[in-house]
This record gives C-alpha cells, structure tokens and sequence, in this order.
C-alpha cells in the first residue's frame, strides 16, 4: 500500500514538474522570439546603413581636415562621382480587358494629372544636352506595365513606343521589381497583395519604393516627366562626395505637422496630406516644428539615406505602397521625408558629437563635475551657473573665401547659389523665413537665439547613470530649441568648419592621420543611435559597438577612436541647400500657354521657339529662332492644368514647342523614318 501511494505521489510530481517545464521552455521560447526579433530588427537596420560614397572615398584624414577645419586637404580627389537618373511614368492608356479601375475613371475632374504630351521623351533629351556625360551613370524609368498582350514580353509591357527595345542606355524597372510586401515569409498573402496594388497608379506609393531600386549607386536626381534642363549645367549644382546632395528648398512655405487621417476624401488626393503626415512623423522622432517645402524641381536624393529611413518607418511606407490610387491611404511624401530626414540626421550627430563624445570624454554615460566645468567653458558660461543665466548667440559669420569654387573645380557649380553649407550647423534655427546667411558680415551683430543654460542642461538629468544620453535626448529632440542654438553657438566660434564640437585628437587619431588609414569599413557604417520612430524611445550609442544587438566583426582599437566615429556620422549626412535659376510653370488656356512657351524660349542658349497668336495649325504656331537674351541654365517644371475648352489648342502649341525646343533625339530612340 505504501508503495502504491509513494508511486502515486512520484507521478504526480513528475507531471507537476513537466507542466513546470513547459511553462519554463514557453517563457523561454517567448523570451527568445521577443529576443530574436529585436535582433532581426537591429540587424536589418544595420545592414542597410551602407557608406556613402564620400565615405567610402575620402580617407580620414582628408574627412578630418575638411569638416574640422574647413580647409581642402591637398590630397583630396577632384573626380567627379556620377549620379544616376530617375523618372517615374506610367502609360495610363490602359487595355479595355484590364479589370482595375485607374484614377481617370473614377476621378474625372483628376484627369489633367494622367494627361500625357510626350513630355517624357523631351526631359530625356534635355537631360541628355544639359547634363555632363561623365556625370551620368544610367538613366532608369520606373513604368507600370500595360495590358500584357500574347506574344509581347514582360520586360517590354508599358515600354514607350519611342524607346528602342534593344537599347540599353536607358533602364526600365516595372514596379514588380521593387515593389515589396512588409513579410518576407508569408508568400500567399503576399501574392493577393500584389494582385490588388501592383502595379500601382499613385506617385507617392511608387516614390515610397524607391529604397528597393537595386541599380542606384549613391546620389541620385528624381525628376517626373514634366520636369526639364535648360542649357548646360555642372555636377555640383546637383552633388558632389565633398559638400553632399543639394537640395533645393522654399522656405516662405512652411509645412507643419499633422496626423490625421484624411484618406478617402478629395483634400486627400492633393500633396499636402502626405508632406504633413511626414512632418509629423519626422516630428515625433526629431522633435516638432514647422519644416520647409521643396521646391517643385528635379529632387536629388541618396540612396543609402533611403534605405535606411525605409527600416525606420518601414510600417508607413508599405501602407503607402498599398495605396494604389493617390488619397486611398494615409501616405508619405518620400522625397520630403529623405531630405529632411538626412538634415535632421545631421544635426543629430553634431549634437551626438559635442555631447556624448568631445564632454563625456571617458564615455561613462555620466557627465562629472569635471566634464561639466569644461563644457560650461566651451559654451562660455559662468563656472557658477545660475538659475537664470541666458547665453546670447549671435548670427554667425562663416565667410567661405572661395572654398566652394577651389574644392570642386571645375565640377563646380555653374548656376547654383550654394547658400547654406551643413557645416554651418542646422538652417531653421530661429524658424527664419529664408535661408540662414552666414556667408557676410553684419554692420550690427543680431541675436539668432538665446540660451538658457539651467533648462537646458538640468543637474537632475547630467549627474545620474545615462546622464550623457539623456542631455542629449533633451537638447536634440524634447526641447529642440536648445539644441538649434547650441548649435549656433559652436559653429559661431569658428569662421569655418566644426571643430568645437568636435572629440580631442587622440593617439589612434594621430595613428590614422599619420599613416592615411582608411577605417570607414571599420566605423563608418555603425549607427550612433537607434531605430526607433519617438524620441523618448530612442538610444544613443558611446560608442561604434555600442549596441548589444549589433555584433558583426570585432572592435578593433582604430575603429573606437570617438573623433573618427564622430566625423564618418556627421560626413554621412552633409548636404547643401542651393538656389538655381528656376520655373514652375501651369498651362490653363491658349493665351496663357503661348505666353509661357515664349517666356521659356528665351531662356535657351539659341531660343529655338516662339509662340504666336494663332492656334489655328500646328506648323504655324511657332516662328523662326529668335536670339537669346538669358542664357544661364534652369530647371524648369511645366505642369499640365489645361482648362477643357482649350485641351486640343494647348496640347498642339505644346507638343510643338517641345519638339523644337529638344529637337535631337537621344541615342535610346527609335530611329526616325528616312
């Protein structure tokens, strides 16, 4: 009987530690999918942030003497690094067996959006006379596939008739190829998706893909088929490895941040939605405030930039792919999202720089008595800081004395206005409504920004464990203003380059400058901050290897140098806001058109058209060529508002101004018939 019951009793406990156990191995298994997942998500982060181009050329040495001082090192390469070309188009003349509807039918009063005049054909002729050869790596259109019809390849579907199909100069990319459902492993769910959004009739929802395009080497210009070259241009009024990308900006318009959800509704299916939704986003990651717009001209972007935003905000990018007609969902405007993303990110790593590098000099996370009394010096603030000590930061004066011209040679820019250099610190500081001049000198030195010593820097948050990040994490993101006139601060000491937020030399420094070691596979590409879409949510590294999630190769002790890791983030993320000879232009009416066109013909070098008052036959229309009195070079977009009753007229002057005005084909064409 005893030995029935101790049998009893060892079964029971046997099946009680059994359910133990499988509760155990759940949490665990819980644990490490959680885990895993995190790790995925870091790791996929990581492997996006590819180096720049810059990175990748210029050695550290070169890197540090340039942003730190501002002065051209000797050795500095003066090749110029090609960008490739993008357009987006779609042939909107779908087959009547097609069974989705496209924005033409259910949107009528939209028509004039998905009207076409050929105007894809001339913006590659215009970039095929206006632009370099040698600064042009390819030129791809991204295209929506008709109809495929028997006997007709896939590759070949929605291909322009004037394009010839056995060129391969131009590039053409159907939106199958870079398109991407958000789960990898979930193939059937994937295959109804494309089924209902691919190919897609949304520019924002292709734009959102762009980080897909394979064949992107670095920088590269985004233009839609409305948008032309006039006359000759030079590589740096669009990139070059030594200032970045240059982006062009308005800043008396000011887009704010806002989150709601107008999908379905007409204001919907206008920009502002999307460049407001992405405001916010940028917002609620980079700390609020109103941005600016960008102008409505060919866009440069960077690819890696790109790629690495789409890990970030990789939830709203897939819903604006799966808005297939523009309005459907609420979306991102891309390209706003990009280039106010890399200044934002710039901004960022010289914050990271001052703070968690150059004052927390030992990297403990905590900012000392010591650190502190030095960075007060740096800022020149009083050893005793009081509750109401206000620094007064004046305009600075950082004149360039040729350094634009004398760096880039003759890749310099031929018509753009280089008017803010990134080294000059970050532009919307004091919420101007133009850009920032730094460049001249002020009869009566004006107060940018004051700065409140003790709210921006509060003991609490300096003398605890993680102090270094969370100074950061205020200044950056929570109270932005503090952070932009930091900024304005550092810069301002110095007529040129960042070298007062910039870590001390170090004796791996010295070892990197003496030997010309290039670490930007070592160091470059390590992310100083984490992925995260909030501010509060997001971690700031000390260090390269900071990250626990992030193990790939292991430190080395030239890869740690803090000066080296500062310089690779800040070169990421450099940029220029330039201004070039420009015109948008809106065709309404007859009358109008023809003023235009003729306001457009003088700007060529030989003004090849002139438009005159009669619509009544095509060849008449235009006269002889008339000599040119402005003969800069522009971009200019010329949008398609044409009013219905005079649809037929305006298409006819227009078709023809085009024609003459590009009038060599390019050698991607079809031959024309002898």
């Amino acid at each position: 009987m005893m030995i029935k019951k101790t049998h009893s009793q060892l079964m029971l406990m046997g099946i009680i530690l059994a359910l133990l156990i499988l509760i155990l191995l759940r949490q665990l298994a819980s644990s490490h999918q959680q885990y895993y997942y995190y790790y995925y998500y870091y790791y996929y982060y990581y492997y996006w942030q590819g180096p720049t181009a810059a990175q990748e050329r210029l050695s550290s040495r070169e890197t540090d003497i340039w942003l730190a001082t501002g002065t051209l090192p000797t050795t500095i390469p003066r090749s110029v690094q090609p960008v490739d070309l993008v357009w987006t188009w779609a042939n909107h003349s779908a087959s009547p067996a097609t069974p989705t509807p496209t924005p033409m039918t259910l949107f009528p009063s939209d028509q004039y959006l998905y009207r076409q005049h050929d105007e894809l054909r001339y913006s590659l002729r215009s970039s095929f006379q206006s632009l370099p050869a040698r600064f042009i790596r390819s030129r791809q259109i991204i295209i929506a596939p008709d109809h495929h019809q028997p006997g007709q390849s896939q590759e070949t579907t929605g291909q322009p008739t004037w394009l010839a199909r056995s060129q391969h100069q131009v590039q053409l990319i159907h939106h199958s190829r870079i398109f991407r459902f958000i789960h990898k492993h979930s193939p059937l769910q994937a295959l109804q998706w494309f089924k209902h959004y691919v190919p897609s009739h949304n520019s924002l929802a292709i734009e959102s893909q762009f980080g897909h395009l394979d064949n992107i080497q670095d920088n590269f210009i985004y233009l839609n088929d409305d948008c032309f070259f006039i006359n000759q241009f030079r590589p740096g009024d669009f990139s070059t490895e030594l200032f970045g990308p240059v982006f062009r900006t308005q800043f008396d318009l000011h887009v704010s941040a806002n989150d709601s959800d107008r999908s379905g509704t007409e204001a919907a299916r206008g920009e502002w939605p999307s460049l407001e939704y992405s405001n916010h986003l940028l917002s609620a990651r980079f700390g609020f405030r109103d941005r600016r717009y960008l102008s409505h001209l060919p866009k440069v972007l960077n690819i890696q930039i790109i790629r690495e935003l789409s890990e970030i905000w990789r939830e709203e990018i897939f819903l604006t792919a799966s808005s297939r007609i523009r309005g459907q969902r609420r979306e991102i405007n891309l390209t706003f999202l990009a280039t106010w993303y890399q200044i934002e990110k710039h901004r960022e790593a010289m914050l990271h720089s001052f703070i968690m590098l150059q004052t927390d000099a030992n990297q403990d996370g905590t900012i000392s008595a010591d650190e502190w009394a030095k960075m007060k010096k740096r800022m020149g603030a009083r050893e005793e800081v009081g509750q109401g000590e206000v620094l007064e930061v004046y305009k600075p004066f950082r004149p360039r004395r040729g350094v634009v011209e004398d760096g880039l040679g003759r890749a310099a820019a031929k018509e753009t206005d280089y008017e803010w250099l990134s080294t000059d610190g970050y532009p919307l500081v004091g919420a101007p409504d133009r850009v920032p001049d730094y460049r001249h000198a002020e009869a009566v030195r004006t107060v940018i920004c004051r700065l409140d010593v003790a709210a921006c820097f509060p003991r609490s948050l300096r003398e605890t464990p993680g102090g270094a990040e969370r100074l950061l994490r205020r200044v950056a993101l929570e109270q932005p203003a503090c952070g932009d006139c930091l900024l304005a601060l550092l810069v301002g000491q110095t007529p040129a380059g960042m070298e007062p937020l910039l870590p001390s030399r170090t004796l791996r420094t010295r070892l990197i400058q003496q030997f010309n070691l290039h670490t930007s596979f070592l160091s470059s590409t390590r992310p100083f901050s984490s992925p995260h879409k909030l501010a509060h949510q997001t971690l700031f590294f000390s260090a390269p290897f900071a990250s626990p999630h992030i193990h790939r190769g292991r430190p080395s002790f030239l890869a740690h140098d803090p000066r080296i890791w500062a310089l690779r983030n800040i070169q990421r993320y450099q940029y220029v806001l330039g201004n070039s000879p420009s015109r948008f232009d809106a065709l309404t009416t007859f009358s109008w058109t023809r003023q235009v066109l003729n306001q457009l013909s003088a700007i060529f070098a030989t003004s090849p058209t002139s438009a005159t008052p009669s619509p009544s036959s095509t060849s008449s229309s235009l006269s002889k060529e008339t000599p040119a009195p402005d003969h800069r070079a522009y971009l200019v977009t010329i949008n398609d508002r044409i009013l219905p009753p005079h649809l037929a007229p305006v298409h006819a002057i227009f078709s023809d101004w085009l024609r003459r005005s590009w009038p060599v084909p390019g050698p991607w064409e079809v031959p024309s018939p002898s």
